[in-house]
């Protein structure tokens, strides 16, 4: 995805170790849901989401808000 697990851990304020293993692990995953399933990991019906963490509460919110590192999702 363009991000290395250093850079990731940094982001996200976590010890290196514990951000490739979570890596690793996502990774497995994928592949094995990959190797289970007939149909295409994102077929069907597809939930998207994001959100923001980090940062102060007061000021700018949402989308742009300063200080918050953005997570997108699907499932």
């Amino acid at each position: 995805m363009g991000l290395s697990a250093r850079e990731a851990a940094k982001q996200v304020e976590v010890n290196y170790k514990s951000m490739l293993r979570l890596f690793h692990t996502i990774r497995q995953a994928m592949v094995d849901y990959d190797h289970q399933s007939d149909r295409d990991p994102l077929s069907g019906e597809v939930e998207m989401d994001e959100a923001y963490f980090g940062g102060k509460r007061k000021g700018k919110r949402g989308r742009g808000a300063e200080n918050k590192i953005p997570v997108f999702g699907m499932m």
